[in-house]
């Protein structure tokens, strides 16, 4: 807040621009100020007046212009609520592809609430004829994409997958990760699989696990295609459970080494009580040694078979460890020196 009325302003900076000797010291002790004040006074006043004549925009259009720029502003803010142009068309593209990452309705819902507003926000039940329509709109769209595609699904991953206990039939191609197979079944019969299966008639391999219907469904196809002198479809098992199995197996290994382990501690233990109780002390080291070489043999052998798998493993891999793709060559030279 300035102090110092403006014609003192102006009085200071006229003596200071004076070049009178003395001036500038006088009208200090006049105006009780410092000579430095006096300075940076003439300084502003010279920089106003050159600012005043300047062939810019004068000081009063740049307040009106900061007064017009204020008021949109505040306008704008205003406005912010209502900005988001949020039609009806994008409302139902944005349930379908929501609900198809998995939301529900009522989260769906939600979200549009938060963005249109309660009022102005669809209900459920329209949500819901939303995705509906959606569904059925791109369930035709894939029966045409089904058949157009069907001579380029050589090879196929199949398997189940379960909602609220209800199954749904899946398949995969494997090179393009294509979901060409989604079928909910009633039941899970090797029946349903054949059904499914038989639609897609110049596949050629399977790869799926060791359900009983799924490989009923396969032996039906199998069987189907030998009477009608149809291309063979071959078939053979997954890696992943062959993977899970290991796991198991290696556990199961594992677990005498630690057993083992454990005996040692505890004969070591009594060991070094029977030592601090001047008790003879060569039945426990007895003891503790066989624990200890009965250790070392588990131990051992665990890092064998461990070895092994590691050796067998990158077989099972989709890619080798240099990057390139598998081929079943590759992975039968690998996992041959590991089965001994």
């Amino acid at each position: 807040m300035c102090t110092i009325t403006v014609v003192r302003w102006i009085t200071n900076a006229a003596v200071r621009f004076s070049a009178t000797h003395g001036a500038v010291s006088s009208q200090a002790r006049r105006a009780d100020c410092s000579r430095q004040a006096i300075y940076d006074q003439a300084r502003k006043v010279h920089d106003a007046v050159e600012a005043e004549c300047s062939p810019g925009p004068s000081r009063e259009q740049l307040m009106r212009e900061i007064e017009a720029l204020r008021r949109e502003n505040t306008e704008l803010w205003n406005w912010v609520d209502q900005a988001i142009k949020f039609p009806e068309v994008k409302q139902q593209q944005f349930s379908a592809e929501a609900h198809s990452m998995g939301l529900s309705l009522n989260q769906i819902g939600d979200l549009l609430s938060l963005l249109l507003g309660e009022k102005e926000a669809p209900a459920r039940s329209t949500i819901g004829r939303w995705v509906q329509a959606a569904g059925e709109a791109a369930g035709r769209v894939l029966k045409r994409l089904d058949a157009q595609c069907k001579a380029l699904v050589l090879v196929a991953c199949l398997d189940e997958i379960f909602f609220h206990g209800r199954a749904a039939l899946v398949g995969v191609e494997p090179k393009s990760m294509a979901w060409f197979l989604g079928k909910k079944a009633n039941s899970l019969t090797g029946s349903a699989w054949a059904e499914q299966l038989q639609a897609w008639d110049v596949l050629q391999y399977v790869v799926a696990d060791a359900g009983r219907p799924l490989q009923a469904g396969i032996g039906q196809i199998q069987a189907q295609r030998a009477q009608d002198n149809q291309a063979p479809l071959a078939s053979s098992l997954d890696v992943f459970h062959t993977k899970h199995e290991a796991g198991k197996a290696l556990t199961s290994d594992w677990n005498p080494v630690e057993r083992d382990c454990k005996a040692f501690d505890q004969a070591e233990a009594q060991l070094r009580k029977d030592q601090r109780q001047g008790i003879n002390a060569v039945p426990a080291a007895m003891r503790a040694r066989r624990a200890w070489n009965k250790l070392v043999q588990s131990f051992n052998r665990y890092e064998t078979i461990e070895a092994a798998w590691k050796q067998a493993e990158p077989a099972l891999g989709v890619f080798r460890p240099d990057g390139r793709l598998n081929d079943r060559a590759w992975a039968e030279a690998q996992v041959a020196p590991a089965l001994p």
